[in-house]
């Protein structure tokens, strides 16, 4: 571990050069055309082969060959979001965009890593699945890679991941969180239309008003986590936007409201989505009005596997130290789309605290930075359990 740890301390410009790269070309959503080329160039460089490029997505995977033994595979995802930078970086993002969220580091270590398993890659007893995956934000494209058997073809036996930022919570920088069980939470987007009848609004009785409705439903839905969860159950729900009318003087015919649902549990999170219809709905029939639920689940809930988070946990306590290395008490609200592979497979999907020291601001924020500190370190964690993976499971 001490050997693996120098080598990939000695790749730290190279793979800082690689962040810095990523962090100028921040794209957005399925389609990552700078991003996927870069990503296959420097792969490239390496000696590995990546797959054939994807018609959907911009998705970039490669098998570092080993023995004839189970598969391992290391994920990071390559999005950025549709957020105008405002760090001050001299390399920051001059297109709308920006890796608020820390994904360019999640590429530029996963690269690190890369680098350091294709040196071992004649004394790996199994190979080595990349995954640098587009969509993330979006979703949906981890289940696409699913499907199409990325897991499959080699034969995979665990799956690791890591995030940056300060998804877990401030801690040091440099410090590595586990959390076995449900580490981040499973995600519902809900559309809520309701159905009124359109008027003046100096006579509001000849009409339905579907905004004194919508309000009503707000206030309702609100009640679902505060009275209908029990208080060690964690769960978020948010009304992120609200549309209906166009002047002052009409009751508009509709309200639109959109909003999100995110649960510590798959379980839970069905139950609350099952509520959140009959709810909106017993209020706009009540208030004579009427409403249509529209509900998507995004992602599930990220499930690490028990046994192997704790292995983690004491790899990282052999490469950083036992005061680098904590166990998160509560899951993330956040969500991400691992939660797709690590229901096919065991693994799990840790936290990396890389806040720059500073610039406090979190995660999407427009002033997010990631101490570049932190990058060969989070390219060594990703290496080590690969190859450590590997060599217990032979």
């Amino acid at each position: 571990m001490e050997k693996l740890l120098q080598e990939a301390r000695a790749l730290a410009p190279e793979i800082t050069a690689w962040y810095r790269a990523l962090h100028r070309m921040p794209e957005t959503g399925w389609i990552l055309p700078k991003t996927s080329a870069f990503v296959r160039e420097t792969l490239k460089g390496m000696g590995i082969s990546c797959d054939a490029p994807y018609e959907q997505h911009s998705s970039v995977t490669a098998v570092i060959p080993g023995g004839d033994g189970v598969g391992v595979a290391l994920r990071a995802d390559m999005d950025a979001l549709h957020i105008a930078e405002e760090t001050g970086l001299p390399y920051a993002a001059q297109n709308g965009n920006m890796h608020a969220c820390g994904h360019d580091a999640h590429t530029a270590m996963l690269l690190g890593a890369a680098k350091l398993l294709s040196r071992r890659a004649e004394r790996l007893p199994g190979p080595v699945r990349l995954i640098f995956q587009a969509g993330e934000e979006l979703s949906g494209v981890a289940e696409l890679l699913v499907q199409a058997g990325i897991l499959d073809a080699p034969r995979v036996g665990a799956v690791f991941g890591q995030h940056v930022g300060t998804l877990i919570g401030p801690l040091p920088v440099g410090t590595v969180a586990v959390k076995p069980g449900c580490a981040m939470a499973a995600k519902v987007r809900f559309t809520i239309t309701v159905q009124g009848k359109g008027c003046h609004s100096g006579t509001p009785a000849q009409g339905v008003d579907p905004i004194a409705i919508a309000a009503e439903i707000i206030s309702a839905l609100q009640t679902l986590v505060s009275r209908e969860c029990d208080a060690k159950e964690a769960a978020v729900l948010s009304i992120t936007s609200i549309h209906g009318g166009v002047s002052d003087n009409i009751i508009p015919d509709a309200v639109e409201l959109m909003g999100s649902l995110r649960v510590a549990g798959d379980a839970l999170c069905a139950r609350l989505s099952r509520r959140i219809e009959a709810v909106a709905k017993g209020i706009a029939q009540a208030m004579r009005g009427d409403c249509t639920v529209q509900q998507e689940l995004i992602t599930p809930a990220v499930m690490n596997d028990a046994a192997e988070t704790e292995w983690v946990r004491g790899l990282a306590e052999e490469l950083f130290g036992a005061a680098r290395v904590r166990m998160a008490e509560a899951p993330s609200m956040a969500s991400e789309d691992m939660a797709c592979y690590l229901r096919e497979r065991p693994g799990t999907f840790w936290f990396f605290s890389t806040q720059a020291e500073a610039c406090p601001e979190g995660n999407h924020s427009p002033r997010f930075q990631v101490d570049e500190g932190c990058l060969a370190d989070g390219a060594a964690l990703l290496a080590a359990a690969a190859e450590a993976w590997l060599c217990r499971t032979r």
